[in-house]
């Protein structure tokens, strides 16, 4: 007799195991649906509440389904979208004790919605994507670590265990909420060996974002204490620096670079090589001290980028518009030191822009030339032509904002000023404009930055 039985499945049998497997490719198509529109998600603000439809129409949803939805929700570009994911979260919990509660009355019934680590870190990433927009968002990541922290230490369940990137979101959601550097770095040290650069250049960041008196120095001490370092963890020293009231912080900057530029020299590894941005956050910490030779020392940064680029030897280092317009910032904020020579960078950066067909002039760029204009040389004899042909690009270029028209009061003579303002966006009785009342060609093009925004944020939202 065979110990392997040969009967055919009975008929109940039979439409069981179809059901089965009709339930399970029901459920498997509509994951990949899901999966779908998360992709879309960032470009598609209804995607998310599409996947989540597909969710709430499904008979037989699993852990899949949840987490597909929850990315959807974490990668959308509504604010509301972490909220969402939260409250999804809680009903994903809910349904699992649900299930939970039928199989101890019945060992045959299948737990198919289980929240995983997974689960935990999108809904940590969909807070630490809104952190700085959304109140509290760093506050609602860490509670939901901390969660996951005691779900792992009361089951010694794996899948929960929280994992590098778990830990990671919610520093990022520090770094981004304002600069919470202490709090970015105390999760740091609780990760132990699960630290990797990622994250200790999410607490350089945090640093970088404070405010914090003593930012720069700290950042450099935890620099100092990484085992592996990248361009991007020199460059955020280098930001934090820049930020800093140290009156020595554009020296410091500089002295990171060069470190960056030793290093990559011996080494040839890609991962520590200087590039525009690192070069570019050297001149802006120059351009925020009180160095008075900064325009100098931020002019001869511009001239080594151009030559490691034109040379082959660091194409990453080739300067860019932001490069530009911190260099003239530079000159705009100088004291009357070298007065002729920074008149002639001035000059000659402004023509190297507008001649060049890889830059584009922005409201910054003719905003700082026209402070430079009022800073270091008004009332010389030629300024109020130049002035004039500077305005006039800017109208015909549509980056007439408000603080290009504040820096042309500062400029021009009080008739020049009144030639160039229409009449309409005029106050005669008090001499201001009204940005509000200028042509709509003159600003068609004009983005405007947060305020509290970096060069190196700047620098990085542009690549």
């Amino acid at each position: 007799t065979s110990f392997m039985s040969t009967a055919s499945p009975t008929s109940n049998q039979t439409t069981e195991i179809l059901s089965i497997n009709t339930i399970q490719e029901d459920t498997y198509q509509t994951n990949v649906q899901i999966s779908n529109l998360a992709t879309l998600a960032p470009q598609n603000s209804s995607a998310a509440e599409a996947a989540l439809q597909l969710l709430q129409k499904l008979p037989h949803p699993d852990t899949v389904t949840y987490n597909g939805v929850l990315k959807a929700f974490a990668k959308s570009p509504s604010l509301k979208g972490a909220q969402k994911a939260q409250d999804l979260l809680e009903k994903m919990e809910r349904e699992h004790y649900q299930q939970k509660a039928v199989k101890e009355q019945n060992d045959d019934f299948p737990v198919s919605i289980t929240p995983n680590v997974r689960t935990y870190s999108t809904v940590m990433d969909a807070w630490s994507r809104r952190s700085g927009k959304v109140p509290n968002a760093a506050e609602h990541a860490n509670e939901i670590l901390e969660k996951l922290e005691s779900l792992y230490e009361e089951t010694g369940d794996s899948n929960f265990q929280p994992n590098t990137i778990s830990y990671n979101t919610v520093i990022a959601a520090y770094a981004k909420d304002g600069g919470q550097a202490n709090e970015a770095l105390a999760l740091l040290k609780k990760m132990g060996p699960l630290a990797d650069v990622i994250s200790y250049n999410a607490v350089l960041l945090a640093f970088a974002r404070s405010g914090l008196p003593d930012a720069g120095e700290r950042a450099e001490a935890l620099l100092r204490e990484m085992q592996t370092v990248n361009a991007r963890s020199y460059t955020t020293v280098i930001d934090a620096w820049s930020r800093s009231n140290a009156e020595d912080k554009a020296e410091r900057a500089y002295s990171l670079l060069q470190e960056m530029e030793d290093a990559y020299e011996k080494t040839q590894d890609l991962k520590i090589r200087p590039n525009c941005i690192s070069y570019s956050t050297v001149i802006n910490a120059y351009a925020l001290s009180k160095d008075p030779r900064k325009a100098q020392k931020s002019w001869n940064i511009l001239k080594r980028m151009r030559q490691l680029s034109d040379s082959g030897k660091n194409t990453h280092a080739a300067p860019s518009l932001i490069t530009y317009n911190s260099v003239l910032n530079a000159c705009a904020t100088s004291v009357p030191f070298a007065q002729l020579q920074i008149k002639q960078m001035v000059h000659s950066l402004y023509t190297e822009i507008m001649d060049s067909p890889d830059l584009q002039a922005d409201h910054f760029t003719y905003g700082t030339v026209l402070k430079a204009c009022a800073n270091v040389f008004c009332g010389e004899e030629g300024n109020d032509e130049f002035v004039k042909s500077v305005f006039e690009d800017c109208c015909k270029n549509g980056q007439v904002s408000f603080g290009v028209c504040y820096q042309l009061r500062q400029a021009a003579t009080s008739e020049l000023y009144r030639e160039l303002i229409p009449n309409n966006a005029f106050n005669p009785t008090n001499g201001h404009f009204s940005i509000a009342d200028m042509p709509f060609q003159w600003t068609r093009n004009v983005r405007e930055r947060r305020a509290r925004d970096s060069l190196l944020e700047r620098a990085n939202k542009m690549r």
